[in-house]
């Protein structure tokens, strides 16, 4: 089976807005990132994750926080995430709080 990350890049090659942040490393690797966590952990909520817009409106409501399209809070409680934390979580250097408790993961950041 393919990797989270392989899935990822699969998904932002077709998704026109992920290739028009072409210019925008920063936002790229953010987008990377959080498909990387939704892909290794099934996110609940599916239908409002990964969507051809900005991920700053993904998931429900305060599930992922930005300031200038930035995240900076990413709070996913009781969202029946189950395996283990990747690692690309650590590339979002502006995540200031990451709450994820009551969930089934496992692993370290």
């Amino acid at each position: 089976p393919a990797s989270p990350q392989w899935l990822v890049l699969d998904w932002m090659l077709g998704d026109s807005y992920s290739l028009a942040l072409k210019n925008d490393d920063d936002r790229i690797v953010q987008r990377f990132a959080l498909a990387v966590l939704y892909y290794a952990t099934m996110v609940e909520n599916r239908a409002s994750w990964l969507l051809s817009s900005t991920e700053c409106g993904w998931g429900k409501f305060y599930d992922v926080t930005c300031t200038n399209d930035v995240v900076g809070r990413l709070q996913l409680v009781r969202s029946r995430l189950s395996g283990t934390i990747p690692g690309e979580i650590g590339l979002m250097s502006s995540l200031t709080y990451l709450y994820l408790s009551l969930n089934n993961l496992e692993g370290t950041i």
